[in-house]
């Protein structure tokens, strides 16, 4: 049986996108949470059984010479590790990623639209709210992982136009799918952290935002990588702020400062 033609053209011309109705309708049905392996391997199967579309199939999609595997298998990995980050929550343990549906906001009975601006009532109200736990089980083990409000993470983009605090270079600039510059927002204490502290971590004065550039350099890069990211960070916030961020942030009982965050990221201070 040969594949659908008209569905093989759409994942050929739309490419990684043409995953994404799949991605996002698997997700929600898993409110706990899926392996993000599992919801591709879940997508790939429903494909093969409605189109007869193979994505690991090299001969449909055309060969990816780097990895010398199927373009359509990398495009759905693409999709993971990218524009899903915009709507779910992605949490890596132990090198297994994670997806959790996202939330626009875990406290307000009446959250205002996301197009809105919030007043400074509401970002203080949500400053301050209990962080919520979501509890996911894969396998034989049970993670957890703190809702995130996506109406803060857009008010602190909005701080900086949308741009990188950073501004170097090396930023990686490009515009996102709502026509806005792409930004993402960083929570300088680790969200992970957020079971040793009493206060919300999920707030205004613990976010930044960092281009996907400057973002990966502080979770994946080497000491001095990552601190010549968080200099700017920290300058910022006090440009920002009017405080240090050890000083804002003091009610948290941890050592926030350069070393302490380098640290919590698991890398050593930078000789």
């Amino acid at each position: 049986m040969a594949p659908n033609p008209q569905e093989l053209q759409k994942l050929l011309t739309e490419r990684q996108w043409y995953f994404l109705p799949y991605y996002r309708a698997l997700v929600e049905r898993h409110r706990e949470g899926i392996l993000a392996a599992d919801a591709k391997a879940q997508i790939a199967q429903q494909l093969l059984q409605d189109f007869d579309i193979n994505i690991f199939d090299a001969e449909q999609s055309g060969l990816n010479p780097s990895t010398q595997a199927s373009r359509a298998d990398q495009w759905a990995n693409n999709l993971v590790s990218n524009h899903v980050l915009d709507d779910y929550m992605l949490v890596v343990r132990s090198t297994r990623a994670i997806l959790y549906p996202g939330v626009a906001d875990n406290s307000a009975a009446t959250p205002p639209p996301t197009s809105a601006s919030l007043t400074k009532g509401e970002i203080d109200e949500l400053n301050v709210r209990r962080p919520v736990t979501m509890e996911a089980s894969t396998g034989s083990r049970s993670n957890s992982t703190f809702q995130r409000s996506l109406q803060l993470a857009e008010h602190v983009r909005g701080l900086t136009g949308h741009k990188c605090v950073v501004s170097k270079g090396s930023c990686c600039s490009f515009q996102g799918r709502d026509g806005k510059p792409y930004v993402e927002v960083h929570h300088i204490v680790p969200m992970a952290n957020q079971g040793g502290v009493a206060v919300n971590l999920d707030r205004t004065q613990n976010m930044v935002p960092l281009c996907p550039t400057c973002h990966a350099a502080l979770h994946r890069g080497s000491a001095q990588a990552a601190s010549a990211v968080l200099q700017p960070v920290l300058q910022w916030f006090q440009f920002t702020y009017g405080a240090t961020f050890q000083g804002a942030n003091n009610d948290l009982g941890i050592d926030v400062s350069e070393v302490g965050l380098l640290g919590m990221y698991g890398l050593a201070t930078v000789s």
